[in-house]
């Protein structure tokens, strides 16, 4: 038992994280860059190369800071049904944490024993020292039903270690461990680094139904924010420098908790790698006061940056009626800045309001900044918007990239599609597969705020939208590239833009920091559709793009050129098949469904609306 459980493999991908984020502000703009400019075909991303060429340099680094395994270490031993009046050998186990916390030193062993399901788990929690590894004897516990003998602890009252199952230290490793019904968080992590949470079996987390995280107001000046529960597992730092990694672990069946929870604030810099966790069965608590519950939740506040691997986990059954359900939450604030990577995620059954989602994103309160890669990962069965990514402050930057990814069935509890094509604000929480807003109606110019997203290799369908792009009260900058993807069988629209809600007279009247209403200008709108497949709408076109007149700076929407073919499937939807309005737009070498391109009846064209379609493609594109 004296290895120290900490896998160089594992070590390394910490190493490389930690290493980009030492660069993460100049990452999030390389990446910015990357994805504003017209994107033809999908590359790496700008963040993934530069870890690759710092890994070698950063781990001689972080590995001269790992403390080294004292030569007295000892291994404690404890189990809740032993006798009173144990030594901590394995022969004579301590029956109680709090021994095991009083007789060990940094760099030990405490090795729970399994005992009976019958017999009260080991209760209070405990704090480990620097270095040290709790670990649960006996077969791995996230495979255990709940009346097997196991390794189980607990902290049923909030008296002793703030109601935390286990409360982490610098460069601790918490491995085999079933935590069950804490008062609070079960495995806790605050201002802690090198610190390895693996293969436990975390349930009924945060008993007291007390609030953890806030989620941040979504009106700057007009809201209190939304309480929600503590976690499962979480991070929570807010100073100094941070690398920790939550691995393979199962979190469920919690009425008040949340799955795995990062949090950062204050000036802390951190790395989190959140690999090939479970996370099911999580409701909210609305009766107790909570209003949102978080499989894997993600929080950065005032100066924090994070980077934060996010692979191979899968979140199922979240959420209960009514909820403000989350797959995925980054909730990015302040002046943060945040790197995330998510990649081969799986989450199913997200539902609950009109506010579920697959994967949310929204920056909020200030000049927040955020890059997001989504690869590889399927969200399906979402009672709300399934990808969501806002921004909702003033002079915010965020760009999402999601290649290979699949969103479908969408769909409200009520089964009514509440998103118009004629609506003028409020596009969110309307079942759409991808919903991409500016949200900053308070400021001139939409908080002057830029958006940036690339859409490869995936697949949006059974929606009410299958890709909303939209601005409320204008921004800097948006940018959409749609390459190599079907968005299909969706039932208001496949693809929908709108510049929506300039400023009007009236509300400069009201507001006059909006000074006048050619300021509700948005400074460039660009979209570029190539190779794919936007065809048949149930009930609605395949493409809705509008913008008021006067109201956009640049605007582009790009589906086609003479000299650079669009090869988009174009054919079927509700007729008229496009609807355009106040736009111009350049579809060429598309099909139309018909070998002589769009009929009269399939494009409609209003408010100075253009489309360049002469050239056609005589057979649908391979």
């Amino acid at each position: 038992m004296q290895e120290r459980l900490h896998r160089t493999s594992m070590r390394s991908r910490l190493i490389g994280i930690l290493a980009v984020f030492v660069l993460s502000t100049g990452l999030l703009a390389t990446a910015w860059a990357a994805s504003a400019s017209p994107q033809p075909a999908p590359k790496a991303s700008s963040t993934q190369l530069l870890v690759s060429k710092v890994v070698k340099s950063a781990e001689a680094r972080t590995e001269a800071a790992r403390p080294a395994i004292p030569k007295d270490a000892q291994t404690w031993y404890v189990s809740a049904s032993a006798p009173a009046g144990g030594n901590g050998t394995q022969a004579a186990p301590f029956n109680s944490l709090q021994q095991a916390q009083a007789w060990s030193a940094p760099g030990d062993i405490i090795e729970v024993l399994p005992s009976p399901a019958s017999t009260p788990p080991l209760d209070g929690g405990i704090t480990l020292q620097p270095g040290q590894t709790l670990i649960g004897a006996g077969p791995s516990v996230t495979t255990l039903g709940a009346t097997s003998d196991a390794p189980r602890i607990t902290n049923s009252t909030g008296f002793g270690n703030d109601g935390n199952g286990i409360v982490l230290a610098n460069y601790s490793t918490v491995k085999n461990i079933m935590v069950v019904k804490t008062y609070r968080v079960g495995i806790y992590g605050p201002n802690v680094t090198g610190a390895n949470i693996l293969d436990n079996n975390v349930s009924g987390q945060n008993t007291s139904c007390d609030v953890g995280i806030w989620i941040f107001p979504f009106w700057t000046y007009t809201s209190t924010g939304i309480p929600n529960g503590w976690a499962g597992i979480m991070l929570d730092n807010n100073s100094g420098s941070a690398f920790d990694e939550i691995s393979g672990n199962y979190v469920d069946d919690a009425t008040c908790g949340d799955g795995v929870d990062v949090r950062l604030a204050g000036t802390a810099a951190a790395s989190a790698l959140i690999t090939d966790n479970t996370i099911n069965n999580l409701q909210q608590g609305t009766a107790q006061g909570l209003h949102s519950v978080l499989a894997v939740g993600i929080q950065t506040a005032d100066l924090s940056a994070l980077t934060a691997e996010v692979n191979g986990n899968t979140e199922t059954n979240i959420g209960s009626p009514g909820a403000d359900s989350e797959g995925v939450f980054a909730n990015v604030g302040g002046s943060s800045t945040a790197n995330v990577d998510i990649d081969n995620d799986v989450a199913n059954n997200i539902t609950g309001g009109a506010s579920a989602n697959g994967l949310e994103v929204p920056l909020m309160q200030g000049a927040a900044h955020a890059n997001v890669s989504v690869e590889n990962s399927s969200f399906t069965n979402v009672q709300g918007d399934i990808l969501e990514g806002f921004t909702f402050g003033i002079n915010q930057r965020l760009a999402m990239t999601f290649n290979h990814v699949t969103a479908s069935k969408a769909s409200l509890a009520s089964g009514a599609d509440t998103f118009t094509l004629g609506q003028d604000s409020a596009f969110y929480n309307r079942a759409s597969c991808l919903l991409l807003e500016n949200m900053s109606p308070e400021f001139l110019n939409g908080g002057n705020n830029s958006l940036a997203v690339s859409v490869s290799n995936s697949t949006m369908t059974q929606c009410a939208v299958g890709v909303a792009d939209t601005i409320w009260r204008s921004t800097l900058a948006s940018s959409l590239n749609i390459y190599n993807s079907t968005i299909t069988d969706n039932r208001v629209a496949n693809l929908y833009v709108k510049n929506a809600d300039p400023v009007t007279a009236a509300e400069v009247t009201a507001n006059p920091a909006l000074v006048s209403p050619t300021n509700g200008l948005l400074g460039s709108l660009y979209v570029k559709v190539r190779d794919s497949n936007l065809s048949g709408a149930t009930n609605g076109p395949d493409l809705y793009a509008y913008a008021d007149p006067g109201t956009v700076g640049s605007l582009t929407i790009d589906l086609g050129t003479p000299q650079d073919p669009g090869q988009n499937n174009l054919a079927g939807g509700l007729l008229p098949s496009v609807q355009l309005s106040g736009v111009p737009v350049s579809a060429e070498w598309n099909w139309w469904g018909q070998t002589s391109g769009p009929s009269p009846s399939t494009v409609a064209l209003s408010n100075g609306a253009t489309i360049s379609d002469k050239k056609v493609l005589t057979s649908p594109p391979s």
